[in-house]
Protein backbone atom coordinates (compact mmCIF):
# COMPACT_ATOMS: atom_id res chain seq x y z
CA UNK A 1 0.00 0.00 0.00
CA UNK A 2 1.35 3.42 -0.90
CA UNK A 3 2.69 5.67 1.85
CA UNK A 4 0.02 8.34 1.35
CA UNK A 5 -2.80 5.82 1.40
CA UNK A 6 -1.52 4.53 4.74
CA UNK A 7 -1.14 8.03 6.14
CA UNK A 8 -4.64 9.01 4.96
CA UNK A 9 -6.08 5.81 6.47
CA UNK A 10 -4.46 6.59 9.81
CA UNK A 11 -5.84 10.15 9.83
CA UNK A 12 -9.32 8.91 8.93
CA UNK A 13 -9.21 6.34 11.71
CA UNK A 14 -8.12 8.97 14.21
CA UNK A 15 -10.89 11.40 13.19
CA UNK A 16 -13.81 9.04 12.61
CA UNK A 17 -16.14 7.46 15.10
CA UNK A 18 -18.08 4.54 13.67
CA UNK A 19 -21.40 3.39 15.07
CA UNK A 20 -20.39 -0.26 14.70
CA UNK A 21 -17.24 0.15 16.76
CA UNK A 22 -17.06 -1.74 20.03
CA UNK A 23 -14.95 -0.26 22.79
CA UNK A 24 -13.39 -1.74 25.87
CA UNK A 25 -11.09 -0.36 28.52
CA UNK A 26 -7.71 -1.98 28.12
CA UNK A 27 -4.82 -1.17 30.40
CA UNK A 28 -1.46 -1.91 28.82
CA UNK A 29 1.86 -1.77 30.64
CA UNK A 30 3.89 1.39 30.32
CA UNK A 31 7.33 1.17 28.80
CA UNK A 32 10.08 3.36 30.23
CA UNK A 33 10.96 6.04 27.66
CA UNK A 34 14.69 5.41 28.03
CA UNK A 35 14.28 2.24 25.92
CA UNK A 36 15.10 2.74 22.24
CA UNK A 37 12.50 1.96 19.60
CA UNK A 38 13.89 -0.42 16.98
CA UNK A 39 12.12 -1.31 13.73
CA UNK A 40 12.99 -3.76 11.00
CA UNK A 41 11.06 -3.81 7.68
CA UNK A 42 11.54 -4.36 3.97
CA UNK A 43 10.60 -0.80 2.92
CA UNK A 44 10.50 2.60 4.60
CA UNK A 45 9.21 6.04 3.62
CA UNK A 46 9.44 9.34 5.53
CA UNK A 47 7.48 12.58 5.29
CA UNK A 48 6.93 15.64 7.47
CA UNK A 49 3.30 16.48 8.28
CA UNK A 50 2.80 19.53 10.49
CA UNK A 51 4.36 18.86 13.89
CA UNK A 52 5.02 15.20 13.03
CA UNK A 53 7.65 13.19 11.21
CA UNK A 54 5.69 10.32 9.66
CA UNK A 55 7.60 7.08 9.14
CA UNK A 56 5.88 4.31 7.17
CA UNK A 57 7.32 0.79 7.19
CA UNK A 58 6.08 -1.99 4.94
CA UNK A 59 6.76 -5.71 4.59
CA UNK A 60 7.45 -8.11 7.46
CA UNK A 61 7.64 -5.30 10.03
CA UNK A 62 9.01 -5.83 13.54
CA UNK A 63 9.04 -3.21 16.32
CA UNK A 64 10.70 -3.51 19.71
CA UNK A 65 10.91 -1.19 22.70
CA UNK A 66 11.87 -2.68 26.05
CA UNK A 67 9.59 -5.68 26.67
CA UNK A 68 7.26 -4.72 23.82
CA UNK A 69 7.63 -6.82 20.68
CA UNK A 70 5.20 -6.07 17.83
CA UNK A 71 4.78 -7.31 14.28
CA UNK A 72 2.52 -6.32 11.39
CA UNK A 73 2.43 -6.13 7.63
CA UNK A 74 2.74 -2.33 7.92
CA UNK A 75 3.78 -0.01 10.75
CA UNK A 76 3.30 3.76 10.73
CA UNK A 77 4.89 6.03 13.34
CA UNK A 78 3.78 9.63 13.83
CA UNK A 79 6.70 11.13 15.74
CA UNK A 80 5.94 14.46 17.42
CA UNK A 81 8.91 16.76 16.99
CA UNK A 82 10.24 18.46 20.14
CA UNK A 83 11.21 22.10 20.20
CA UNK A 84 14.81 23.16 20.66
CA UNK A 85 15.94 22.74 24.26
CA UNK A 86 12.99 20.55 25.28
CA UNK A 87 14.02 17.54 27.34
CA UNK A 88 10.83 15.52 27.70
CA UNK A 89 10.24 12.07 26.19
CA UNK A 90 9.15 12.13 22.56
CA UNK A 91 5.54 11.16 21.88
CA UNK A 92 4.96 8.63 19.12
CA UNK A 93 1.65 7.40 17.73
CA UNK A 94 2.03 3.80 16.53
CA UNK A 95 -0.28 2.18 13.99
CA UNK A 96 0.05 -1.54 13.21
CA UNK A 97 -1.86 -2.66 10.11
CA UNK A 98 -2.39 -6.19 8.82
CA UNK A 99 -1.82 -9.24 11.02
CA UNK A 100 -1.01 -6.99 13.98
CA UNK A 101 0.48 -8.63 17.06
CA UNK A 102 1.90 -7.00 20.17
CA UNK A 103 3.43 -8.76 23.17
CA UNK A 104 4.45 -7.00 26.39
CA UNK A 105 5.63 -10.20 28.11
CA UNK A 106 4.10 -12.11 31.05
CA UNK A 107 1.15 -13.22 28.91
CA UNK A 108 0.09 -9.66 28.03
CA UNK A 109 -0.49 -9.71 24.28
CA UNK A 110 -2.96 -8.78 21.61
CA UNK A 111 -3.64 -9.96 18.09
CA UNK A 112 -5.90 -8.20 15.59
CA UNK A 113 -5.90 -6.85 12.05
CA UNK A 114 -5.07 -3.34 13.32
CA UNK A 115 -3.87 -1.67 16.49
CA UNK A 116 -3.08 1.91 17.42
CA UNK A 117 -1.22 3.02 20.52
CA UNK A 118 1.28 5.50 21.87
CA UNK A 119 4.94 5.10 22.77
CA UNK A 120 7.40 7.48 24.43
CA UNK A 121 11.11 7.64 23.77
Amino acid sequence: MAFWKLAALLVMMMLSVGSAVCAAELSLPEIAPHHRIEIDAQKMARETRGAYDVLAFEGDCHLQQGDLHATADEIILWVERSGAGEHHPGKIIVYLNGSAQADWGNGRRLQDQRWMGRLFS
